[in-house]
């Protein structure tokens, strides 16, 4: 999944060519898993100079991914909804996994992304939940 999304960011020159094996890196050291009552959430990032320009990605994979969960070392939680976050700006790290962790508490958006049929519902679902964000259906 990595793979795949760096590729799609480095085309679009979103990241630099450094991107991937340092999310890989800091996804290992810190897990970024997150268990809900609907779907299972990852939000990987990683510091700031492997971004050329901020975003958001919002992958929804055909099949859960495997991460491990937020705060510990081995336990897994297959994932369904991924933030990947570029942050080029660290004082704007906190705001931005603010603004996702409200969402992700947010009952609704967490039943109306997890039951989203098309990319269109997914889109639609997005831009009402957290308006103009780069995203990527699967």
């Amino acid at each position: 999944m990595f793979q795949n999304m760096s590729c799609i960011l480095y085309k679009h020159n979103f990241i630099k060519s450094t991107f991937q094996k340092a999310i890989i890196e800091r996804e290992r050291e810190f897990p970024t898993g997150l268990q809900t009552e609907v779907v299972n959430f990852a939000i990987p990032h990683t510091d700031v100079e492997h971004i050329q320009k901020p975003f958001i990605s919002i992958v929804r994979p055909k099949n859960n991914i495997r991460f491990i969960q937020m705060g510990t070392t081995d336990m897994e939680i297959d994932v369904g909804i991924i933030f990947i976050l570029g942050i080029k700006d660290s004082s704007e790290q906190v705001g931005m996994l603010s603004l996702i962790m409200e969402k992700i508490q947010n009952i609704s958006f967490k039943k109306e992304i997890n039951q989203s049929k098309s990319k269109e519902e997914f889109e639609n679902i997005v831009r009402k939940y957290l308006g103009g964000v780069n995203y990527e259906y699967k």
